[in-house]
């Protein structure tokens, strides 16, 4: 025990300068690490800890989904309520000096039922009909100040049953509303629509246009929302009340923060891989015993055990060190997460302590990296004294094409009598490496393949025309478009919700002109039959529905069962967000549930442009060319840069373990070319066996970590597409892979020239005599 102690002491005390190294290198990559991590749980847990720091207390919403004056008064006299809040949509424009409309949704009530509070200002008296707080999108777009007064226009109730927002010119109450506020919160998220809310006393006035009110309830003690869908079916027309559970952050918005939080926790466990893989073979090749060094212990008397305890105390150090610092390292950047759209659903933004993460990633790095040296040392220890040549590395020595690439095979894949070990683990940790690359640009570009092709989402149509609620398609309309040579396809929509047992979705009626712009089908078939649905992939999973099951739907006017034929990327209309939600019926189909159900939208694909259907039909001026974006995709490409700092970090890496490789190997193998010197190699041939050694070496981890990556960026892909309900055919840019792997090959080559300058600079006479 005492010799032990001795060659640990004495090993501390010469490579005291490289212990220090390699801890703050420990130190500085892991706490990188779970900072990300960190960063990640800070992200997935920041809905759940805004909802508990909300100061509103609302147990459910129910929807008045038809328009007409608010039913609010009748809700909240029911037994079970214990209060009620509510916000009705206006049919209305915000019109700024210029009388130019400002684009801005327009609501009147309470703003805190979509949980937005008041970040600057004050909220609206009231009993004022002449104040309006608004989002901070409506102030960005339109540098407004406290004090600045605007113009609130409104449609008629006739207007918006006729032609909603199609209507030229409104004819519903105009009123003066000065800005007294500003309100934010994650309802925002879903729609970067600025909105404008004034005093419920809008829609008291005569003649407003009105649609959906969202009633926000607080239930009385001991009664739930089954009980109270019960209470809300006693009232004439319930079935245009629907009933949710309250969510201070929606569902969609709940998805969106767990796509960036597993994006996170996706690169900090990728860069964990590889820097475990890639740091624990340096620590390995720091405190392994050479061959050499294992022939003059053991003939002094130390087993391999002994040799093994000191290599592991040696690494200990650094490894417990390094890990401890790491996370406290990780506290520093803490404020900069939750990052991006998440920032506005942290309830506590700054410096943030998670104990949880830090001291179990310090833990996971200081396992880790114990194991992967302690199993590398064993290994090294069984192995015989003298290495001997491998026979698969010799033939493939045998059939190189010159004697210099014979000589870099055997320095790539062999092992000599004075290196710290194989090739193998360097092997590893290049191998994964490059696979954490390849399999992120798989994803990355699978991601931005869908962001940039809209019919991916389900917005498979160039314009869409109407999508007005319960006003429907003017009058001769469908057959106009139907009529123009422009238009190649011509699909009308109907829409409205439905439920199924407590929930409620939306549903499309989808009536098919001509032309194949019909939803994609991701599996089985589109309904045919008045008895017949599919559902978009989130749906189907949440009401857990297959192709085959019947389900019964409850709508307006009756109720109905329907079989699933397939499962579809449902187009974002009417009240849908589409998608993965809703579901898809016939018209006929429509109508069983909902005797009013008409086509409300119109969804064309055209030949040229919108432009060509303007000029034949004026009055579609104005339509937009941008296709409509589903919030979730919205949320999804603000993270799409992830995948790519992944690579970039994870490519870091790789070359990082390529260069140390290189210096470590040739210096290892610095006996045999001094012999290759003495028997006349030339300082050329020396340089040039060198950079054999880097291309075999890189080449191989190539060929190996591409496939792996490519079949791992699939299945992620796959797997997260299917989860948000859109179409999940995978990217495989074989191109960026090809370009990948010349530029890891040639800097491969960049780091060899040092450790090559050396080997053709080597003395044989001096190195052979010390060794």
């Amino acid at each position: 025990m005492g010799g032990v102690a001795y060659r640990l002491i004495s090993g501390l005390r010469n490579r005291w300068r490289s212990t220090v190294a390699i801890t703050a290198l420990v130190a500085t990559v892991f706490g990188i690490v779970m900072s990300v991590a960190a960063g990640a749980q800070r992200t997935a847990t920041a809905p759940d800890r805004y909802t508990s720091a909300s100061e509103i207390d609302i147990d459910g919403v129910v929807t008045q989904d038809e328009g007409g004056s608010p039913r609010t008064d009748e809700i909240g006299a029911l037994a079970g309520v214990e209060s009620i809040e509510a916000i009705t949509f206006v049919f209305g424009e915000v019109v700024g000096p210029s009388a130019d409309d400002l684009g801005s949704l327009v609501f009147s009530g309470s703003p805190s039922v979509f949980d937005l509070r008041l970040v600057s200002g004050r909220q609206v008296d009231p009993d004022r009909d002449d104040e309006f707080v608004a989002t901070q999108d409506f102030v960005d777009a339109t540098d407004a100040r406290f004090g600045d007064t605007f113009e609130i226009v409104t449609y008629t109730q006739q207007q918006v049953d006729s032609s909603g927002f199609d209507e030229p010119s409104p004819e519903g109450p105009r009123i003066e509303a000065t800005l007294v506020g500003v309100v934010d919160g994650p309802s925002q998220l879903n729609d970067n629509t600025p909105i404008a809310v004034v005093s419920a006393s809008l829609v008291q006035m005569p003649d407003v246009g009105v649609s959906a009110t969202f009633n926000a309830i607080d239930l009385r003690d001991g009664v739930d929302l089954a009980q109270l869908r019960a209470q809300l079916d006693t009232l004439p027309g319930s079935q245009g009340l629907s009933l949710e559970p309250a969510e201070m952050v929606s569902s969609e918005i709940r998805r969106a923060v767990s796509t960036q939080a597993r994006g996170l926790w996706l690169l900090a466990l990728a860069a964990a891989i590889a820097a475990i893989a890639v740091i624990g073979q340096l620590i390995t090749r720091q405190v392994r015993p050479t061959t050499a060094d294992r022939e003059r212990l053991g003939a002094i008397g130390f087993t391999n055990h002994q040799v093994v305890a000191v290599s592991m105390g040696l690494a200990a150090i650094p490894i417990v060190a390094g890990s401890l610092l790491a996370a406290a390292l990780a506290v520093v950047p803490s404020g900069l997460f939750p990052n991006g759209f998440v920032r506005i659903v942290e309830p506590t933004p700054g410096l943030f302590v998670d104990w949880s993460v830090l001291a179990g990633g310090a833990v996971v790095v200081i396992v880790a990296l114990t194991l992967w040296t302690f199993v590398s040392l064993t290994v090294a220890g069984s192995m015989v004294h003298s290495p001997t040549p491998s026979p698969a590395v010799e033939a493939l020595a045998t059939h190189a094409t010159s004697p210099a690439a014979a000589t870099g095979t055997r320095l790539a894949f062999g092992r000599f009598a004075t290196d710290h070990g194989p090739a193998r683990g360097s092997m590893v940790g290049v191998v994964l490496t490059i696979a954490g690359v390849t399999a992120a640009l798989t994803f990355g570009a699978s991601l931005d393949r869908l962001i940039d092709e809209p019919f991916r989402y389900g917005t498979n149509y160039d314009a869409k025309i109407g999508d007005n609620g319960a006003a429907g398609l003017p009058e001769g309309v469908a057959e106009r478009l139907d009529a123009q040579p422009e238009v190649a396809s011509l699909i009308l929509y109907s829409d409205n919700n439905a439920r199924v047992g407590d929930t409620t979705m939306p549903l499309l009626g989808m009536e098919i002109v001509r032309g194949e712009g019909t939803p994609t089908v991701v599996a089985g078939r589109l309904p045919v039959g008045n008895d017949e649905i599919a559902f978009g992939r989130v749906t189907a999973r949440d009401i857990d529905a297959r192709i085959g099951d019947e389900v019964t739907l409850v709508g307006d006017t009756g109720t109905a069962s329907y079989r699933v034929t397939g499962l579809v990327v449902v187009p974002g209309l009417g009240a849908n967000d589409g998608l993965g939600d809703g579901g898809l019926v016939t018209p006929t189909g429509l109508m069983k549930i909902d005797d009013n159900a008409v086509p409300t939208a119109a969804a064309v694909q055209l030949r040229g442009g919108v432009d060509d259907l303007v000029a034949a039909m004026p009055e579609f001026d104005g339509i937009p060319d941008a296709p409509y974006v589903p919030s979730a995709i919205v949320n999804v490409a603000r993270v799409r840069a992830i995948p790519f700092a992944l690579a970039a970090l994870l490519a870091t890496l790789a070359l990082l373990t390529v260069g140390h490789v290189m210096v470590v190997s040739t210096r290892g193998s610095r006996r045999e070319l001094a012999i290759l010197r003495s028997l006349g190699a030339q300082s050329s041939w020396i340089g040039r066996a060198v950079h054999w050694h880097a291309t075999l070496f890189t080449s191989f981890c190539v060929a190996v970590g591409i496939p792996l990556g490519v079949i791992t960026g699939r299945l992620v892909w796959i797997a997260f597409a299917q989860n948000m309900g859109a179409i999940e055919t995978p990217v495989v840019p074989l191109v960026a892979f090809g370009i990948a792997a010349l530029i890891i090959v040639t800097l491969a080559n960049v780091a060899a020239a040092i450790p090559a300058r050396r080997a053709r600079r080597v003395r044989p006479a001096q190195l052979l005599r010390t060794e």
